[in-house]
């Protein structure tokens, strides 16, 4: 992954960790992207924040005491509107990406890709004007410009089209749910039919798929929601800037 430095403000991040060296480089490389950095030890801080002050963001430490409540994720999400970035933490952690989480990440990821992951999900939110351009495999994102790329050559993708990729472009290779699609790309609750994802995501297949019907880069995790497929020379875990 290649260095980015952003000279401009282009959101906010809530830190929330209870190791304050690990708090400060996330902080720090959120910085870098753009991103400007608030910090808290303890999810008593973290809930009385997000009361008082909007954040564009929230990244989670999974190690954060009390933080396998999904009652205090769903909490947050509710009052802050922010993305939510969860990293590491117990299995028993998982149970808050039900509660809303956007993403949820490894303990191994490095702060640069935290960050440009949390830099992406900030670019997915109404009226943001700056976000990085995203590849995975095949694909080319240029979320500024809304262009989309495929194979090195131009595809028409709606805006709707371009931000549902972005957000599996995020999850690097993880499932979305469908209800965290619509919330990170409607920024609302999915409606009960289900089907408005679903519609999108076979004019996205028809653009994208050689064939459609049976899709290699699209993919459904039947159940759960959708993912994007691994590139072939990359590990899942790569998402990177141009």
């Amino acid at each position: 992954m290649g260095e980015l430095w952003q000279s401009s403000r282009i959101g906010s991040v809530l830190v929330a960790s209870a190791f304050p060296g690990r708090a400060g480089t996330m902080a720090y490389a959120f910085s870098r992207h753009g991103i400007v950095p608030t910090l808290v030890f303890s999810t008593a801080e973290l809930g009385a924040l997000v009361e008082r002050t909007r954040f564009d963001l929230v990244m989670i430490d999974g190690g954060l005491p009390g933080i396998e409540d999904p009652a205090l994720v769903r909490t947050i999400v509710r009052r802050s509107d922010a993305a939510v970035i969860l990293v590491g933490g117990s299995d028993a952690v998982g149970d808050v990406l039900a509660a809303g989480a956007h993403v949820q990440l490894g303990a191994g990821v490095t702060p640069d890709e935290v960050a440009l992951r949390g830099s992406a999900l900030v670019g997915l939110r109404p009226g943001t004007q700056h976000s990085p351009t995203l590849e995975w495999g095949p694909l080319r994102l240029d979320m500024r410009r809304r262009e989309a790329q495929w194979n090195g050559r131009r595809v028409e993708l709606t805006r709707l089209e371009i931000r549902i990729l972005a957000a599996l472009v995020v999850a690097a290779g993880g499932v979305v749910t469908r209800e965290d699609l619509y919330r990170m790309v409607w920024r609302q609750a999915a409606p009960d039919d289900g089907e408005r994802i679903v519609a999108h995501i076979r004019r996205i297949r028809a653009k994208l798929e050689t064939d459609p019907t049976h899709p290699t880069f699209l993919l459904t995790a039947r159940g759960e929601g959708f993912r994007l497929a691994d590139p072939p020379d990359t590990s899942h875990e790569e998402l990177r800037s141009a």
